[in-house]
């Protein structure tokens, strides 16, 4: 953490920030959807479109001492930064909807994903 924000370089790069500008943290953004009289938890983050090596997963937690993936959620809203072209800010809906689950904490969890190596098939030389 270059820059002393308290984000690790690693989700500076995942969330298309710059590591030696504090004042350019990103971090996620909660908030309600209300629909059919059913309130949901939403979460709102930056996301890299240009790696495949990343993967940034929804998690829950009723008091903060642990945290666990959510059992379902759905992506409701995709958009583009113009200015940065290849992160992405995405809307989160978590599923069931807080009258059925209670309120909960919400975080993102980035993690790395180490790339495949292409194996190229030689035929033995006789």
């Amino acid at each position: 953490d270059p820059d002393g924000d308290g984000a690790s370089n690693l989700l500076e790069f995942a969330s298309g920030t710059l590591p030696f500008a504090r004042a350019s943290l990103s971090v996620p953004v909660p908030s309600l959807h209300e629909a059919e009289g059913e309130k949901w938890a939403v979460i709102e983050f930056r996301r890299r479109k240009d790696t495949g090596t990343l993967t940034y997963e929804v998690v829950q937690s009723a008091g903060l001492d642990a945290w666990t993936p959510v059992a379902e959620s759905v992506e409701i809203e995709r958009r583009s930064l113009p200015a940065q072209p290849s992160v992405e800010v995405v809307r989160v809906l978590v599923k069931p909807s807080l009258e059925k689950t209670g309120p909960c904490f919400l975080s993102v969890r980035v993690s790395t994903v180490a790339p495949t190596a292409k194996l190229r098939r030689e035929t033995p030389r006789r």
